[in-house]
């Protein structure tokens, strides 16, 4: 059982790095790219919006909604997404992305996967 501090906690650890990876990505694209194998520094920056945008959801969800089990479920459809897209991209893109951008995706997947578990727990303790 998940109680509601415990949920926020997850909740704000996920928009916290959700929110530096973004901004990294958006400010780091052009630098980073060239580390990060062949695609575009757009690509990357996109990614990154994108990161901001959901983390900025996150955050609101945990300060103004920590409750409510249709939001939480919301995030983690989002990182089911995330984990499910991850293998997809390090599949398709295996020969134009760097060993560097391997390791991290796997990273990534690992964390965003606890998260997801722990907002699946959440989801379940906070009922129907």
């Amino acid at each position: 059982m998940m109680n509601k501090p415990a949920i926020t906690t997850v909740l704000k650890l996920n928009a916290t790095t959700s929110m530096a990876a973004g901004i990294l990505l958006v400010l780091g694209g052009q630098w980073l790219a060239p580390w990060f194998g062949e695609l575009s520094a757009l690509v990357y920056q996109i990614v990154g919006a994108g990161l901001c945008v959901f983390a900025a959801l996150v955050w609101f969800v945990q300060r103004h909604l920590p409750g409510s089990r249709a939001w939480i479920g919301m995030i983690f459809i989002l990182d089911l997404a995330w984990l499910i897209a991850t293998p997809i991209v390090m599949a398709l893109f295996y020969d134009s992305i760097s060993l560097l951008l391997h390791a991290l995706l796997a990273i990534t997947f690992v964390i965003v996967g606890l998260y997801a578990y722990c907002e699946y727990k959440a989801i379940h303790s906070l009922g129907a």
